[in-house]
């Protein structure tokens, strides 16, 4: 059921992680971005904490090999202070120094920058056209190769009980410096590997070299998973194919039409999308569908 509902905040632009949340829920966007919920953003998790530690030490030791900074620990305390909340330095910045000196010590720092990385830190906000739409967006990507391959590092399982492995389709996988790979995957388009990371590297990719011509674009991922005590270092290098972006393109612009003027699906409560990583849903207080049916979850 589609609903028109006032816009009350403007939106301004989109970012693949917004774009994420919509496809989780509509309403969900609605309420926390364009109505008059009284939304207060509460920092990050635990595990997306420590992820952004691992994110500066690594981004301010590529900046320091390429000699773009002039003072290393000044600038590693910028983004660590940007980046990461002050409640959870504490827990944060020991689990991203111990993940870096390992990348750093396993080769694996100097194996990325061999791959001609010579900008961190790309924040852009720009219009992705195709002619006759466009879509304003916000992208974040970590990194970018002197070819325009976009590169990007994820952190997952940091603060998990259990602990994760790594996603099929690596080219090569360490754990305490033992490599393994390539995985029997390896090759396999990103969208077959992980849906979302390839939407978000192929709207980084639109907003650093263009949209058009659809064509299959290379991406490269870093992913670094926790299992109790020990860290794994996988390395992804495939492409994002033409199909699937144009399919995505259509999305994007299907939904930013439909956001600006306060047309959404109405919520359609169930116990996956409203209690997603073992939380409830962040405006679920102000969602009427959820109220209704939350005592049966």
């Amino acid at each position: 059921m589609t609903l028109s509902l006032p816009v009350i905040k403007e939106l301004s632009y989109i970012s693949p992680s917004a774009f994420e949340e919509s496809r989780r829920c509509e309403h969900l966007f609605y309420l926390k971005r364009l109505g008059p919920t009284p939304f207060v953003v509460e920092p990050a998790g635990l595990a997306a904490q420590r992820g952004s530690a691992f994110d500066c030490y690594v981004k301010a030791g590529i900046r320091k090999e390429l000699g773009q900074v002039d003072n290393h620990q000044e600038y590693l305390q910028q983004l660590i202070a940007e980046s990461v909340d002050p409640g959870a330095l504490a827990d944060s910045i020991p689990f991203g120094q111990r993940a870096y000196n390992e990348y750093k010590r396993f080769g694996l720092l100097d194996s990325i920058l061999k791959e001609g990385i010579h900008t961190v830190e790309l924040d852009k906000k720009c219009t992705i056209s195709d002619g006759e739409n466009s879509v304003p967006v916000f992208v974040r990507p970590d990194a970018v190769t002197n070819s325009g391959v976009i590169v990007d590092w994820k952190v997952s399982g940091a603060a998990s009980k259990s602990g994760v492995s790594p996603k099929p389709g690596y080219k090569w996988s360490y754990t305490n410096g033992v490599r393994k790979g390539p995985h029997a995957l390896y090759g396999a388009p990103l969208e077959e590997i992980e849906p979302y990371w390839a939407r978000q590297l192929s709207m980084y990719t639109w907003a650093h070299v263009g949209l058009l011509p659809f064509r299959d674009i290379p991406v490269a991922i870093e992913l670094v998973t926790v299992r109790g005590d020990k860290i794994t270092f996988s390395q992804y290098r495939t492409m994002v194919r033409a199909p699937f972006q144009e399919k995505l393109w259509k999305a994007l612009v299907g939904f930013w039409n439909r956001a600006i003027v306060g047309q959404t699906q109405g919520a359609l409560p169930d116990k996956r999308k409203c209690f997603m990583w073992g939380q409830v849903c962040p405006v679920a207080d102000y969602c009427e569908a959820f109220q209704k049916v939350k005592n049966n979850f």
